[in-house]
C-alpha cells in the first residue's frame, strides 16, 4: 500500500493530518516531483540548469570526453522536445474554450453575468493555455480555487490561478486528480534568520471539503547518545518533518468541495513528449557530432613524410609563413582528416526524426503537406493522430473544468445564485490552417438543409454562431432602401394580384388583359 492510500484511509476513518503524513507524502512524491522538475527545466532549454532528474534533460549538454580534453565537444539542442509541446498546446488550445450556459437554465441572465465576469477575472484564454501546457509538459496541470481576501482590490470575489504540478498531492479513493476528497499543495520559500541571511524552507496547504490548514518545515536539536562531562552532545539543527505554521491558523476556503484540482493529460498522466526522449537525445548527439568534426577539420594533424630534419626552428617557421619547403622530390606532407559518409548521416537523422513524430502523434509542420495548397481533408489525416490526442485531453480537461465551476458554483450559491455545472458547455476550437473557401461551399451546400446556427458553426470565423445571427438579424432591421430615399417619386405601389376565373376554368390575374381587350386593341 502506498502512503497515500494509507494516509487517505485514515482520514476516511476519522482520523485527523499530521506534519508526519505531511512529511511521509512529500517524500513519497519526490521522484515524480524531479521528473517535472526535469521535464520543464528541458522545455526551457537552460544549459545552465542543474540537469539531474532522472535522464530528463539533453544528454548532450552533460557529454564529456575524458580521454581527449582538446577535442571539439559541441552541444547542440534541436529542441524537439518543445516543438512537440508547442504544436499539441496550439492546435488544442490555442483558440480559446467557449463557454455557455444552455438555454433552459435557471437564473439563465444572472448565470451568464456571473461567468462573464469570472472568466474575466482570471484571464480564462491565457489560464486554459498555460494550464493545457503544463498538462501536455508534465502529464496534468493543476489549478487553484480562491476568495480574494479583505483588503484586496478583489475582495471577497473567486478567482483561480495556475499551480505548478510538482508542487501537488491528491487524494481520492480511485485515484483521480480531477475530483480529489483531499489535496496538498507544498513548495520552498525563504525565511529570515537572526543574523539577516536567508535559507530555503518547505511550506505546505493542506485542503479538504471545507478548510485550508498551514504548514511548515519544523526543526529541533539532534542529540548524539552518549554524553561527556555531564554535557549532552548536540548535532547542529535537522529537519525531520511539519508542524502547523504558527503565524498563519487554519481557515475555511469558503468553498464546498477541495478548490485544489489536477487537470490530467490522460489516464496515465503522462506527458506529450515523454516516450520518444531517447530518440530526441540521439538526434542531439548525432547532430553535435556531426558538428563537431566539421570544426575538428582545422585541428587536424599534419602528416610530413621523409623529410627528417622537424624541429622548434622548422614548425615557428611553418607556423610563421604558412609553408613548407622541401629539397627532396620524395618528401610530402598532408593533412590527416577523417572521410564522413554525408548520405548516410542524413538518412538516419531522417529515419530518427520520422520516429519521433510518428511516435509522439504529433505532425511535423516542416511536411509539405502544411506548406502547400493542400485540401483541408489531407491535412486532416496528417493531424489526425494528435486529433486522437487532443479529443482524450479535451475530455479530461471538461471533466477538471467542470469540477472547478462546481466548487465555484457553492460560492455562488452563498449569493443566491443557484445553477448547475451541469447547464455549462465547454466548446474546444482547434487551432486548424484555415480553407475558407472550402468552408464557405460546404455551408453553402448545407443551407436550407439544416439550421442557420448549424451552417455558421461550420465556418471557423464564426466564433458564436447565436451572436452572428443576431447580427445578421440587425442588419436587416437596419438596412436602409436607398432607391426610395433618394427616388420617392419612381417607387409605385406594387398592385395586388386578384385570381379570376373564366367560364372555361382557366385562371387569370386582374393585371393581365382580357382575350377581349387583347382583340380590341389589335
Amino acid at each position: 500500500m502506498t502512503v497515500t492510500n494509507r494516509i487517505y484511509q485514515k482520514l476516511k476513518a476519522g482520523g485527523e493530518i499530521t506534519g508526519g503524513d505531511i512529511a511521509a507524502l512529500i517524500n513519497e512524491r519526490k521522484i515524480p516531483r524531479e521528473r517535472m522538475i526535469g521535464l520543464y527545466n528541458r522545455y526551457t532549454c537552460n544549459a545552465d540548469q542543474d540537469w539531474y532528474a532522472l535522464g530528463t534533460s539533453p544528454t548532450v549538454f552533460k557529454r564529456k570526453f575524458e580521454v581527449d580534453l582538446v577535442k571539439v565537444n559541441n552541444q547542440i539542442n534541436i529542441d524537439h522536445f518543445s516543438n512537440i509541446i508547442r504544436t499539441k498546446t496550439g492546435y488544442f488550445i490555442g483558440e480559446p474554450i467557449t463557454y455557455s450556459v444552455s438555454e433552459d437554465a435557471k437564473n439563465k441572465e444572472v448565470v451568464e453575468t456571473k461567468l462573464k465576469e469570472f472568466l474575466t477575472r482570471i484571464d480564462a484564454p491565457d489560464l486554459d493555455t498555460e494550464t493545457g501546457k503544463m498538462a501536455s509538459l508534465c502529464g496534468y496541470g493543476a489549478r487553484l480555487c480562491f476568495i480574494h481576501p479583505k483588503g484586496d482590490p478583489e475582495e471577497g470575489k473567486e478567482d483561480a490561478m495556475n499551480i505548478p504540478p510538482w508542487e501537488c498531492v491528491f487524494l481520492s479513493k480511485d485515484g483521480s486528480i480531477t475530483s480529489p476528497e483531499y489535496a496538498l499543495r507544498y513548495y520552498k520559500t525563504q525565511v529570515e534568520k537572526a543574523d539577516g541571511t536567508y535559507k530555503d524552507i518547505m511550506k505546505a496547504e493542506w485542503y479538504d471539503g471545507t478548510n485550508v490548514s498551514f504548514w511548515t518545515e519544523s526543526t529541533v536539536p539532534e542529540p548524539t547518545p552518549g554524553t561527556y562531562d555531564s554535557a549532552t552532545v548536540v548535532k547542529p539543527m535537522r529537519s525531520y518533518g511539519f508542524m502547523l505554521d504558527p503565524n498563519e491558523p487554519a481557515r475555511p476556503h469558503m468553498f464546498n468541495g477541495v478548490p485544489l484540482i489536477g487537470f490530467p493529460n490522460n489516464g496515465e498522466l503522462q506527458g506529450d513528449a515523454e516516450k520518444v526522449l531517447a530518440i530526441i537525445d540521439a538526434v542531439d548527439r548525432t547532430v553535435s557530432d556531426v558538428n563537431s568534426e566539421i570544426e575538428q577539420f582545422r585541428l587536424a594533424y599534419l602528416a610530413i613524410y621523409g623529410y627528417a630534419n622537424i624541429d622548434d626552428k622548422f614548425m615557428k617557421e611553418m607556423k610563421k609563413t604558412g609553408c613548407i619547403g622541401f629539397s627532396e622530390p620524395t618528401d610530402r606532407a598532408e593533412f590527416i582528416t577523417k572521410v564522413m559518409d554525408g548520405t548516410t548521416i542524413e538518412a538516419h537523422l531522417n529515419r530518427l526524426e520520422q520516429a519521433i513524430y510518428h511516435i509522439s502523434g504529433i505532425p511535423d509542420m516542416r511536411d509539405a503537406a502544411f506548406s502547400g495548397n493542400s485540401s483541408g481533408v489531407a491535412l486532416k489525416f496528417k493531424i489526425m493522430p494528435m486529433e486522437n490526442l487532443c479529443k482524450m485531453a479535451e475530455n479530461k480537461f471538461s471533466a477538471a473544468l467542470r469540477q472547478m465551476f462546481k466548487v465555484i458554483a457553492s460560492k455562488w450559491a452563498v449569493e443566491q445564485v443557484q445553477f448547475s455545472t451541469e447547464d455549462l458547455t465547454f466548446k474546444f476550437k482547434r487551432n486548424f490552417p484555415l480553407n475558407l473557401l472550402d468552408e464557405a461551399q460546404t455551408a453553402q451546400t448545407l443551407t436550407g438543409i439544416v439550421s442557420q446556427e448549424t451552417v455558421l458553426s461550420t465556418l471557423s470565423i464564426v466564433k458564436n454562431p447565436k451572436e452572428e445571427m443576431e447580427k445578421m438579424k440587425a442588419e436587416q432591421v437596419d438596412a436602409v432602401n436607398l432607391d426610395a430615399e433618394l427616388y420617392p417619386e419612381l417607387q409605385q405601389p406594387q398592385e395586388e394580384s386578384i385570381m379570376v376565373s373564366d367560364t372555361n376554368n382557366q385562371t387569370m390575374t386582374s393585371e393581365q388583359p382580357s382575350e377581349e381587350e387583347s382583340a380590341g386593341g389589335n
